[in-house]
């Protein structure tokens, strides 16, 4: 298992928020494994880890299993939809002679390391979740095995490598055996509160935009404070846009937390009734599971692509009515509590006696 998902433990490595991404996403969320690849990863994650095994020369039954993933998924759901007919072993195997092609191709014994992985992959999730229940058809139909029997056998083996590994603080399968049945080990993540530091490191930056002499000599130099006191607030994605009022559009001035597209951002307020009500004065819209169907379809796609969340802040702010800035910010997709919310109002006030000082210094 180690070294054939090596490619996967080498992408977890270099970017282990990936990881979160991924369980959330599709796991707890249930979004379309291959919508959430192209948008996360830019390629299909089989194809990822097929390119990888072949730069790095590994075995070819590894590149094996990654080309049935990739480029045999019509016999993939050929074979998966007699697997679901498991009640029936004689007409499963009646429909495996009808099909010489599909049984050459399923019995084929580097197939037996992309089934183990892929039931020890789906029962870190769950044990009796459809991802899990379809790898142990397809391992049934592939040993012609029952089904039951199958499940009894991989429960045992499941205890048997947890009694192997011996008293540990990560996750193991096994442990969900004593879970009700129906019983999902994903759940959605809160989010992680500010630190003490990152508390002081805060109010330090609320401080410096409340100055009474603006301490500023160019709006970067007051963006780059106010995005950072947004991050120590617990924003764990900010994206900071300025009104350009002559060009009449929006341009990233400063972002945390995000890929680096979001430096080159630059939105068309014409293209989103949001981004034009927000701009026409100093607004927040809280997007939430209850509004996000109502919003999303006016929100601009490449700011969507930044921010793949169902709770989201939209906040235009200036002074004397005029808006100069919009500020975009979440918390790496999680529930927004109304703590985090306070201090984000609270920040957002800085930031606006910030401006009101900056617009007023020299005279």
């Amino acid at each position: 298992s180690l070294l054939f998902l090596s490619p996967v433990w080498t992408l977890v490595t270099a970017h282990p928020h990936l990881l979160d991404v991924w369980e959330q996403r599709v796991l707890v969320g249930r979004e379309p494994v291959a919508r959430v690849e192209q948008e996360v990863l830019g390629v299909s994650l089989p194809q990822l880890c097929a390119a990888l095994a072949s730069h790095w020369g590994l075995p070819d039954w590894i590149a094996q299993g990654y080309r049935m993933l990739n480029g045999n998924r019509r016999m993939l759901i050929r074979a998966l939809r007699i697997a679901r007919d498991n009640e029936h072993p004689l007409h499963q195997q009646q429909m495996l002679d009808a099909d010489p092609a599909l049984r050459r191709w399923l019995t084929l014994p580097s197939n037996t390391i992309l089934l183990a992985n892929g039931l020890a992959l789906s029962a870190h999730h769950s044990w009796s979740d459809a991802h899990c229940l379809r790898w142990l058809r397809f391992t049934g139909l592939y040993l012609q095995v029952p089904l039951n029997e199958l499940q009894q056998m991989v429960h045992q083996q499941a205890v048997v490598s947890a009694r192997l590994i011996g008293p540990t603080t990560l996750w193991h399968p096994a442990q969900g055996l004593l879970w009700p049945t129906g019983s999902r080990f994903q759940v959605t993540k809160a989010a992680r509160l500010p630190s003490a530091e990152a508390l002081a490191a805060w109010r330090e930056h609320c401080r410096e935009l409340l100055s009474e002499h603006c301490p500023y000599e160019n709006v970067l130099q007051l963006t780059a404070t106010a995005c950072k006191a947004l991050s120590c607030a617990g924003m764990q994605r900010v994206l900071m846009m300025l009104f350009d009022r002559k060009q009449h559009r929006l341009i990233a001035q400063q972002a945390s937390g995000l890929s680096p597209a979001a430096a080159r951002l630059i939105l068309d307020p014409e293209q989103s009734q949001v981004l034009r009500r927000l701009l026409e004065k100093p607004a927040l819209l809280r997007l939430k599971p209850d509004n996000v169907a109502q919003f999303s379809a006016l929100i601009p796609g490449n700011l969507k692509a930044l921010f793949h969340s169902k709770h989201l802040l939209l906040r235009s702010i200036g002074h004397d009515g005029r808006v100069s800035m919009l500020v975009i910010a979440d918390q790496d997709g999680s529930e927004i509590s109304d703590t985090a919310l306070q201090a984000f109002g609270k920040t957002v006030q800085c930031i606006e006696r910030a401006l009101v000082t900056f617009s007023k210094r020299g005279r």
